[in-house]
């Protein structure tokens, strides 16, 4: 600030002062290259039921191994779907995620746009297919248990029948 008083900002410095070091635009460039950006566990957390199997393990030291699992599969995924001319089963396939747009840093995941999309519309449909699963097995549950209440109330009507005819 002009006053140079601790703690008091000024907004409007402070926007020019990073405009003036470059440091917007060095963040502009960034978020044209990688626009998504996940910590470790939030794309674990996230896009983790792409890849059940690699989330098996629940332990927070295995966060980092739980997502190099799931970007693997879903690069794979990603790279079969863009690539539909390949031969069927031709052996485990080994994908670059970074072909797809996809980098694992540190302790970020990167998404490119087009993965992201990707991403996004592949859990969508793995979440409309669990909740049809799971709609599924409670209409069964509820029409079994209203055939099983239909069954008993037929078997006492014959019940009473055979003692009347008795």
């Amino acid at each position: 600030n002009e006053n140079l008083v601790p703690d008091d900002f000024d907004p409007a410095m402070i926007a020019d002062q990073l405009r003036s070091a470059g440091v917007l635009e060095a963040v502009r460039v960034s978020r044209v290259g990688f626009p998504q950006r996940y910590t470790h566990l939030q794309f674990v957390k996230r896009y983790g039921c792409l890849a059940p199997n690699a989330t098996k393990t629940r332990s927070v030291r295995d966060v980092k191994k739980q997502c190099l699992g799931v970007v693997e599969k879903v690069a794979t995924q990603i790279w079969k779907d863009e690539n539909p001319s390949l031969p069927k089963g031709s052996g485990k396939l080994v994908v670059d995620p970074g072909d797809v747009g996809i980098q694992v840093g540190k302790t970020k995941v990167f998404l490119r746009q087009h993965a992201f999309e990707y991403l996004e519309r592949y859990r969508s449909r793995e979440i409309e297919r669990n909740v049809i699963r799971i709609q599924a097995i409670a209409r069964g549950y509820i029409h079994h248990r209203e055939y099983r209440h239909a069954l008993r109330a037929l078997w006492r009507i014959q019940c009473m029948v055979r003692r009347m005819i008795g």
